[in-house]
């Protein structure tokens, strides 16, 4: 598949003789880290049968992404690229709920057949590291002499390699810390999908600096392990970052 794309990039340039050489941007590299705010949204979240959830909000928490892709252009604006990422997903869930919640955590998590009384608020930090392996097309345009426009469309794999999800339960004046409260029914593998758009501004020949703007959202909802309640993560960030040229 790769050959006749690579002869097509040759062919761009006019009046080459046959096989045309390989444009000098033919293959890339970037490296670049991407500060995110991360969230995600619930459905029919509840905590047992009674429906004794009276309000609940989520906070977007600052994480990052760190790694690298590799680009080869296939035509004369359009580039395929393969990475590995290195990411620091996380958020916060508050929750005000008519049960106790602190008589409903026992020493192995959350137990829904411990019954309480009142209200309570709830606090769940959670954060999950993840190796992303990202594809996707980015297509670009030149503004001037030394910015070009750049527009990405993709997707990744993630696997999961470390969670934590800890609560803090308020009750009048009692508060309850529980680790790994949902003993990690996080799933272990996820695909999500991928858009970005920014510039590139060329600092010499042959290194660029990029920023791009990024959107991450999975593709599928996750099971939170509580009463059916799913749940979708997704991410904004800022990619920042080199492209170096051979």
């Amino acid at each position: 598949m790769i050959v006749p794309l690579v002869t097509f990039a040759g062919e761009s340039k006019k009046g080459c003789s046959h096989p045309c050489p390989l444009p000098s941007d033919f293959f890339n590299l970037n490296i670049s880290v991407s500060p995110q705010y991360s969230t995600a949204y619930f459905e029919n979240l509840s905590w047992d049968e009674n429906n004794s959830l009276l309000s609940e909000s989520t906070e977007s928490q600052l994480g990052y992404r760190l790694g690298f892709d590799l680009g080869l252009r296939v035509y004369k604006h359009i580039t395929i690229k393969k990475g590995l990422y290195f990411v620091d997903f996380r958020y916060r869930h508050i929750i005000t709920d008519r049960a106790k919640l602190g008589n409903q955590f026992d020493g192995d998590g959350y137990n829904p057949n411990i019954s309480g009384s009142g209200s309570s608020t709830s606090t769940f930090n959670n954060r999950y590291t993840y190796l992303e392996l990202p594809l996707f097309v980015q297509v670009d345009g030149k503004l001037s002499d030394k910015v070009n426009f750049l527009f990405s469309l993709g997707g990744s794999a993630s696997k999961l390699i470390k969670s934590e999800e800890d609560a803090s339960v308020f009750y009048g004046e009692d508060i309850w810390k529980i680790k790994n409260w949902l003993q990690s029914n996080s799933e272990d593998f996820y695909m999500s999908g991928y858009i970005a758009s920014g510039i590139s501004y060329s600092l010499t020949p042959k290194v660029s600096l990029t920023i791009d703007p990024t959107f991450n959202i999975s593709l599928k909802k996750q099971e939170l392990g509580l009463n059916n309640t799913m749940v979708r993560p997704y991410s904004f960030g800022i990619k920042t970052g080199f492209t170096i040229t051979p």
